[in-house]
């Protein structure tokens, strides 16, 4: 069926067990397509340009799928899979990528179901992007060193940034983190030295490690109340931050949180704040800093 184009859906019969490479290839207005139970293999390239292909259901037996399965379809697939078929399905980042920005996508999995999709990877080069609206998660390391990343759209549909996700990605100078994002993970913004600006959004409850370390340009950044922990290093080596606001509902600052941010002039500290480790503020000249309304 290579390049039948004219082709909407298709019902393969019981007893079949393989999808021959390249075999629905090119189909560009596939919308639909059931699967036997029977089958347990996909090939190269079998589903690759059914670009109207919205929506597959892999059935519990598949146990192989070939390079480039879903090439350039922006399919979101779901499955009951057992765990050996969970497994190889989560280590095959490049059976579902964007040609356009060469792209790599990963599957996600909740109790052995395909729970959601993650951009795995982009290229070093990569200067802008809006991120498809199918992604669930923006995986470690996905963008890191991307330092010719100027601009991102980041869609509602993402609920968590990775570890080093933008790590130094020196061009980025600011970024719209949606409200449904729920975790960012350590050194995700670290070392992006041309960030001047970020606001968390009040879905998030913790900065973790190094988040923000050595954004030398940041010069502000809005921490919701929602925030109950700041991780150690999560600002350190922030030298242009000359203010920040803390919320209401902290209870941690973390080892070296604040150290080096050199600009760093005033800051007050909440009154539920239990626990300030070793370094918070050191190397940060000239501050002075409130706590429970009485300097400290």
């Amino acid at each position: 069926f290579f390049g039948c184009s004219s082709l909407t859906g298709i019902t393969i019969p019981d007893g079949v067990t393989s999808i021959g490479d390249w075999f629905f290839a090119s189909c560009s207005n596939l919308s639909s397509i059931t699967l036997p139970a029977s089958a347990t293999s996909l090939g190269v390239s079998a589903f690759s340009g059914c670009s109207s292909l919205i929506r597959i259901t892999l059935p519990d037996g598949i146990t192989s799928i070939g390079n480039d399965v879903f090439r350039n379809c922006e399919a979101e697939l779901y499955a009951t899979l057992d765990s050996t078929t969970a497994k190889t399905l989560g280590t095959i980042d490049y059976s579902f990528w964007d040609e356009d920005y060469n792209l790599s996508f990963k599957y996600l999995f909740n109790d052995n179901q395909i729970a959601g999709i993650e951009l795995a990877h982009a290229p070093e080069d990569i200067i802008s992007i809006a991120i498809p609206g199918f992604v669930t998660s923006i995986g470690s390391y996905a963008f890191s060193d991307c330092s010719s990343l100027t601009g991102i759209t980041i869609p509602d549909s993402v609920i968590s940034i990775g570890s080093y996700a933008f790590y130094r990605c020196s061009g980025l100078t600011s970024i719209t983190i949606p409200d449904s994002v729920i975790s960012i993970g350590s050194y995700a913004f670290s070392r992006c030295s041309g960030l001047t600006s970020i606001t968390i959004p009040d879905s998030v409850t913790s900065i973790d490690i190094s988040v923000f370390s050595f954004c030398s340009n940041l010069t502000s950044i809005t921490i919701p109340d929602s925030v109950t922990s700041i991780g150690g290093y999560a600002f350190s080596g922030c030298s242009s931050l000359s203010n920040i606001t803390l919320p209401e509902e902290l209870t941690e600052l973390g080892a070296y949180a604040f150290s080096g941010c050199t600009n760093l002039v005033s800051m007050v500290i909440p009154n539920n704040v239990t626990a300030i480790q070793e370094g918070t503020f050191a190397n940060c000249r000239d501050h002075t800093i409130r706590c429970d309304h009485h300097r400290i």
